[in-house]
């Protein structure tokens, strides 16, 4: 009865672990929850414990192209730092089941969300597609449902448009002039903070010119008066 009670405790205890279950999501549904996205190679790991006790992987990617994320987070874009779950600390392991698994140098497609820590992959393995090549012919291919019908040869063609109608954007090169940001699901680019800033400039030289203005129309009231003195007189 004893044993039977410690392996009902046990399964109950790692029931968790057990019932990590994904289902099937269409890009376009996942672009609607994540913050950025990123297109490189894998370049390997590092772990991390937080200060909290948890313990993550950190994988480093050669960006190749990217949408929102910000200049301070391209420092390196040889080595950008993606994270999830899970790892080794002092030689012993913290699996996490679903956690995605890379292949050094594997191109791939990362979906991601902002954290306190950093750039997390969304959902899991959920969030990465590898970057198939057929014929001449760039497909993004899911990590977890490689044959599914709509996620397991996505034509790079139709990613893009599902970016841009999610983004209002491309990727871009880490080292193009545009900066995307994230405000409420609409990226705005460099240049459009710029037209803004030159729309802000002509207010203020609008502001200083109303007070010339009304000196004028002082100086100018004044000298009629002056002359309607001057013929009276």
């Amino acid at each position: 009865m004893k044993n039977h009670l410690i392996l009902i405790c046990y399964i109950f205890l790692c029931g968790p672990l057990w019932s990590t279950t994904f289902v099937p999501t269409t890009l376009d549904k996942q672009l609607e929850h994540i913050d950025a996205i990123v297109r490189g190679h894998y370049i390997g790991k590092s772990y991390k414990k937080l200060y909290g006790g948890q313990v993550i992987t950190e994988a480093g990617i050669k960006v190749d192209t990217h949408l929102g994320l910000y200049n301070k987070d391209l420092l390196n874009k040889n080595y950008f730092k993606v994270y999830y779950p899970g790892g080794r600390w002092q030689e012993k392991v913290y699996s996490v089941q679903g956690a995605p698994e890379f292949t050094k140098g594997e191109e791939v497609v990362l979906l991601l969300k902002r954290t306190s820590q950093g750039h997390a992959i969304a959902n899991l393995s959920m969030g990465k597609y590898k970057v198939i090549y057929k014929k001449n012919k760039i497909y993004l291919q899911s990590d977890v449902f490689p044959n599914h019908p709509k996620l397991g040869k996505i034509p790079w063609a139709e990613v893009k448009d599902k970016v841009y109608m999610n983004f209002g954007s491309f990727l871009k090169a880490p080292n193009g002039n545009k900066v995307i940001v994230d405000t409420s699901r609409k990226k705005i680019s460099s240049a459009s903070r710029r037209i803004a800033q030159v729309d802000h400039k002509d207010i203020q030289e609008k502001e200083k010119n109303v007070p010339t203005f009304w000196l004028l129309v002082i100086f100018a009231s004044l000298g009629i008066y002056q002359l309607k003195v001057m013929r009276k007189g």
